[in-house]
């Protein structure tokens, strides 16, 4: 699981690349997994790709955020990710 820091006064873009799952299939729809304490915003994704805005967060906590997809041939996909918040 990719792990990724931040200050509590950033926003990050980060997401997920699912070319290498589907081979051949698409993205149909993706829905986000935010734990209280951390804010998701302009969730977007393509036929490939899953992509988040992550921002706010308490400083020394660490927040694990999961997408899950589904894709035009109906297979269902999670990968989740973690991010640590420091004050920088």
């Amino acid at each position: 699981m990719r792990t990724y820091r931040k200050d509590e006064r950033e926003t990050l873009r980060l997401g997920f690349d699912w070319g290498d799952l589907l081979a051949g299939d698409s993205i149909a729809s993706a829905s986000w997994e935010i734990p209280a304490g951390i804010t998701g915003a302009n969730a977007v994704n393509d036929d490939l790709t899953t992509d988040i805005d992550i921002s706010g967060g308490t400083a020394t906590l660490q927040y694990r955020i999961s997408c899950t997809i589904t894709t035009a041939e109906g297979l269902v996909y999670e990968r989740s990710f973690m991010v640590i918040v420091v004050d920088r």
